[in-house]
């Protein structure tokens, strides 16, 4: 969904007509400056990101006659091959402490989730290239409209995953519930590398290739589909990868399993936080080179 198929008025979309220039002096050099022209894009880009958001998502599934079946159903066909696999001993994937369909389907619903983060904000971008440069308004509203899609979807794995957990006996809204703070820390993450990648990723095509491939590696380095590892070397790649650890946390908690990792957790977690603030400025710093380039 791109702002040119929003049929709005171009006043109601906050848009400024007229030039925009911008110096050579750094923007950081008043602080005060920045940030609070940072506050005040988003504030204005509050209207905007929904109005889009709402145009994607009915956009999306106007013509699917299964609808958001089609978010879930990828996930859970992997999820049913690994469940094959496992069960008939083609491969010996260890011992779980969930039973091992919650714990693949969780998994997979948690990565997918990370993932559709991470994309989203190279996604928005890509897709309005041509009116960034253009037609001046808060780019901030094409992100937050491509994390508001990512995270209704994730909203549906988690219905059908609270249906999983149910039919195994286990507490549907207390598990999801308390799975919430390490949860929101992994889609933080994504965010937060999507976003640092997003500036570079709009001048060079490589950029989506690569996190593509870089991605694909990492979903079988990371405890997705087998039980984490316990003893070394498996252990060192759980504990330098700060995907994993959240994620293994979420899906702990969420199955009732004991919590294996919980002060690499909370460090994994503050580094999410500090690393899309940083991601933030950064992207921010990087809009007027954008815009000489685009």
């Amino acid at each position: 969904m791109s702002l040119n198929d929003l049929s709005v008025p171009r006043s109601a979309l906050g848009v400024i007509e007229g030039e925009v220039i911008y110096d050579a002096e750094p923007q950081l050099s008043h602080p005060s400056r920045f940030f609070g022209s940072l506050v005040t894009d988003l504030r204005r880009s509050a209207w905007l990101a929904g109005e889009l958001l709402k145009q994607s998502l009915r956009a999306k599934y106007r013509t699917s006659v299964l609808g958001y079946f089609w978010l879930f159903a990828p996930p859970l066909a992997i999820a049913g091959v690994w469940i094959f696999l496992h069960r008939s001993g083609i491969v010996s994937l260890g011992h779980t402490t969930a039973p091992y369909p919650v714990h693949v389907i969780a998994g997979l619903f948690l990565w997918t989730g990370f993932l559709r983060m991470l994309n989203a904000p190279l996604q928005q971008l890509a897709a309005s290239r041509h009116l960034l440069a253009k037609i001046s308004f808060p780019w901030e509203a094409l992100l937050l409209a491509g994390w508001g899609e990512a995270l209704v979807e994730f909203a549906v794995f988690l219905v059908v995953l609270m249906g999983v957990l149910a039919a195994f006996g286990m507490d549907p809204v207390v598990s999801v519930l308390r799975a919430m703070p390490s949860t929101a820390a992994l889609l933080l993450l994504g965010c937060a590398l999507g976003l640092l990648l997003t500036p570079i990723g709009l001048l060079y095509e490589d950029v989506p290739r690569a996190i593509g491939i870089v991605m694909y590696g990492l979903f079988f380095l990371t405890p997705v589909i087998y039980p984490p590892p316990s003893t070394m070397p498996g252990l060192l790649t759980l504990e330098v990868n700060p995907i994993g650890i959240l994620l293994v946390t979420s899906r702990e908690v969420m199955t009732s399993s004991p919590v294996t990792h919980l002060q690499l957790t909370m460090f994994a977690a503050a580094g999410a936080i500090v690393l899309f603030l940083i991601s933030w400025i950064i992207f921010r710093l990087s809009v007027p080179h954008l815009v000489s380039k685009l």
